[in-house]
């Protein structure tokens, strides 16, 4: 029986562990699509591929000509309006007029509100298909960073949880010592934590050279949620310990009471033979 336990102990240990590297890379995901990580991450790649005249956008348009005609045609249009709004591919611009004033003759204000209008449109377009079916539906993958992916991590994220906490359960009941169940969870916390570390070079490998610009968007959360593993993991662990050192505190100290309330044998036939007297 014993046996038979120790063995499931292992699985299912085996299998918390796996749960912990999926649950914190999940978390990596869904916390770094964030709107203003996203915004953050995008505008620059954005940037500099106008600059470079590279096209990545729906609708076939070059976005720094189409802001040059929009200044223009703005001098005259700003005179009674606040903002000057107008469509472009699949995108709809909205340019404050007050801008004018920051572009100095140029065009770069106006160039940096119109990736801000793009890339909030991409994160909260309504992609109507199922996560991995919008592959096939959508001509290129921005849903992938968009409020839909946050929103679908985010969901499995939860469900690894629910996961967590039915293995934690399993492993109170398989350990023999159950004050030892804090330690084994914080261990497995500590261990699960080291491989996000590397995590965005394991991707980058796979997804190759055309996408690893966009790598760092999913990924630029990887700090935070590594010191969040790594605390959880090392606080289960002192638990763990100080439940250890408690509870042979407290056997001691029931050990004590018994050996001071129960007399020897030699003391007891003293008693009786001064009783007898």
């Amino acid at each position: 029986m014993g046996f038979i336990k120790g063995s499931l102990l292992v699985f299912v240990s085996i299998i918390l562990l796996i749960v912990l590297l999926l649950g914190s890379t999940f978390l990596v995901l869904s916390s770094s699509l964030k709107y203003k990580n996203v915004q953050k991450e995008m505008a620059p790649i954005l940037e500099n591929f106008t600059n470079d005249k590279l096209n990545i956008l729906e609708g076939n348009f070059n976005l720094i000509e189409r802001m040059e005609d929009a200044q223009k045609f703005m001098e005259e249009h700003c005179q009674n309006e606040s903002s000057y709004i107008f469509a472009e591919g699949d995108y709809t611009f909205v340019i404050p007029c007050d801008i004018l004033n920051e572009t100095g003759g140029g065009t770069s204000a106006m160039v940096s509100q119109g990736i801000e209008n793009i890339i909030e449109q991409i994160y909260y377009d309504n992609y109507n298909c199922k996560f991995w079916n919008c592959f096939k539906v959508t001509k290129l993958p921005f849903f992938l960073i968009s409020e839909k992916a946050k929103n679908y991590w985010q969901d499995k994220f939860y469900l690894t949880l629910i996961i967590f906490g039915i293995l934690v359960v399993l492993i109170l009941f398989l350990t023999k010592h159950k004050q030892n169940t804090p330690i084994i969870i914080g261990s497995l916390l500590v261990i699960s934590s080291f491989p996000l570390l590397k995590l965005e070079k394991i991707i980058g490998s796979i997804a190759g050279d055309p996408y690893l610009l966009f790598i760092g968007i999913f990924f630029n959360k990887i700090g935070s949620v590594f010191w969040i593993v790594f605390i959880m993991g090392l606080i289960f662990i002192l638990a763990g310990i100080a439940l250890k050192l408690l509870s042979l505190d407290f056997i001691k100290e029931i050990f004590s009471r018994k050996s001071i309330q129960k007399p020897s044998k030699k003391n007891k036939g003293k008693n009786n033979k001064n009783i007898k007297k």
